[in-house]
Order: structure tokens, then C-alpha cells, then sequence
């Protein structure tokens, strides 16, 4: 990968890792607090800082990450999980599970603290919101087995299992025993995943959910990766701007969008094209940023 030392991108990643940095107040929170979801901005960042950390071996930014992490920390529900605000009381699987990726990113690039408690209230809130339902395990965003998040403003936008990428996801990143493709949990919200594949239609466009799905199946790798990895990958090299049939022989200096992609899913209303370009670009780079965390096995139920 690319950092602020060197490739073709230096100059944008200084540039962006200096921005954040300068960001960061003093009780280790990356970004404004102006908008009520600002921790989930600060998730957001410290990946990235951690990332980026991982990489370089920058140690000017080593205590920025961990002063990032140790606001993260501080921001959990004792006993539970993450939602908006500092210890807000209520919490949601959503920005649960940009909180763990975050704390796992650290982890990953050296950062030395303690995950057992965190990721313990992590589990408890992903083992109070999944239930068994005739349709297979449902994990909830907010109730248990309940209805998928979405902005007001996109309630045309179709459901999908969001919420059940996520926690096989975080399952297998926090690497609790016994969380494997084995798993009843873990096949049943798999193949609902599988049955789900990115589309690029009207009203079924979700960037978000194609980022938890292929970083789930990804994890699962065998036929659950066989499947959905060409699936996304056609989908987003399809409709990016500069490469659609529609765009054909155009080029960065006459495509102002070249490169990007339209903001067009469930989400943009909020994030708009940076938003749209920046997760669907981390989408197609996960089969080389983000290792395989535990052993894959016989998928046979436990």
C-alpha cells in the first residue's frame, strides 16, 4: 500500500494525515464535534491514522492514534457498545461495528492496549440484537432482529442484511472461539449475504452494505468469496465514471468525475460523491489491505 513516505500518492496522503492530525483536540477526538454522529467520524479517522501508522512506522503518529483509541474507548457504553456522543446510553450495530474495525486497525498496526473489554460489551450488544427467525438469524440495527438503518430521506431504497455483515464480520474480527464458518450464526447470515449481490439498479444501490458484505465474505474466503468477489468487483469497475459504455473515450482532463463514482446509493444524500468514491475504492482494495484473521475451515454447522 501507499503511505505519506513514499508512492505515487505521498503528497495527497501528507496532506490528508496532516489535516487530521491538526484536527484532533486534546482529549484525543479527530474532527468536529458539530454534528451529533461526530464519533463516527473520529472511527473513521483513527482507522485510517492506524492504517496509515501501519505502514509507515511513523512514530509522529503513533501517540495521535493512541490518544484516537483511547478516545474511542472512552466513547463505549460501560458494559455494551458504540453509538453517537460520548456514552450516549443507547447503542446501534452500525457505528458498533466502525468501532471495532478502528480498534482492530490499531491493534493490527502495533498500537498496544486492551481489546477484551471492548470487544466483550461488543459481543454482548451483537449476541442481544441477532435472533433466530424462520428466515435464518437476523441481527438488528437497534432492536433485536429488527429493521436495517436507513436516512430518511432514502426509505424508497430496498432492505438488505447490512446489519448481518456486520456481525459476521466483527465475529470473526474480534475472534471470539467458536465464531467460524461452522457457526450456525455464521452460515445462516452468509448465505443471506450471498443471496444479496450488488446490484446496480435503482433503489438496491448500497455502497455500505457492499463494503460489510465483501469485507465479510472476503473473510470467509472459499465459496462464499468464489461468489460475491467477482459479483462486486464487476459491479464497481462497471459504473465508474470514465470506464461506463456511456462514457467511453474520456479521460481525466476532459471527465471531471473520471475516476470516481456517481453518488447514487442509499447514502450519498449525506456523504455525496467523495463519500461514494472513497468507500467503494476501499471496497475493491480489501482483497490487499485487509488479511484473513483467522483459519479457515469445513463449513460443517456447530
Amino acid at each position: 500500500g501507499h503511505d505519506h513516505k513514499g508512492g505515487d500518492f505521498k503528497e495527497t496522503l501528507r496532506r490528508a494525515v496532516l489535516s487530521l492530525r491538526r484536527s484532533q483536540g486534546n482529549d484525543g477526538c479527530i474532527g468536529s464535534k458539530d454534528e451529533d454522529q461526530f464519533v463516527y467520524a473520529h472511527a473513521a479517522a483513527t482507522m485510517a491514522l492506524a492504517e496509515v501508522y501501519g505502514l509507515s512506522a511513523d512514530n509522529a503518529l503513533k501517540a495521535v492514534v493512541e490518544s484516537g483509541v483511547k478516545f474511542l474507548l472512552e466513547a463505549r457504553n460501560p458494559g455494551k457498545a458504540w453509538r453517537y456522543g460520548v456514552k450516549p446510553g443507547d447503542n446501534d450495530t452500525s457505528f458498533t461495528g466502525w468501532a471495532v474495525l478502528a480498534l482492530k486497525s490499531a491493534k493490527l498496526a502495533g498500537i498496544e492496549f486492551d481489546t477484551k473489554e471492548a470487544f466483550a460489551g461488543a459481543a454482548s450488544w451483537l449476541d442481544e440484537m441477532t435472533i433466530e427467525t424462520k428466515e435464518g438469524y437476523k441481527t438488528g440495527y437497534n432492536t433485536p432482529g429488527g429493521s436495517q438503518a436507513r436516512l430518511r430521506s432514502a426509505q424508497e431504497f430496498e432492505l438488505n442484511p447490512t446489519m448481518e455483515a456486520i456481525n459476521v464480520t466483527l465475529r470473526l474480527f474480534m475472534g471470539d472461539k467458536g465464531w467460524d464458518a461452522r457457526h450456525k450464526v455464521i452460515a445462516s447470515q452468509a448465505k443471506a449475504v450471498g443471496e444479496c449481490k450488488p446490484a446496480w439498479e435503482a433503489d438496491k444501490i448500497d455502497f455500505v452494505y457492499w463494503w460489510w458484505a465483501t469485507l465479510a465474505m472476503y473473510q470467509l474466503g472459499d465459496k462464499h468469496w468464489e461468489s460475491w468477489g467477482p459479483a462486486i468487483e464487476k459491479t464497481l469497475m462497471t459504473y465508474q465514471r470514465g470506464f461506463r459504455v456511456e462514457d467511453k473515450g474520456t479521460t481525466a482532463a476532459n471527465l471531471d468525475e473520471y475516476g470516481s463514482w456517481d453518488a447514487v446509493d442509499a447514502w450519498s444524500t449525506a456523504g455525496g460523491r467523495v463519500y461514494a468514491t472513497a468507500l467503494n475504492a476501499l471496497t475493491l482494495e480489501i482483497v490487499d489491505r485487509a488479511g484473513r484473521t483467522y483459519k479457515r475451515v469445513k463449513t460443517e454447522e456447530k
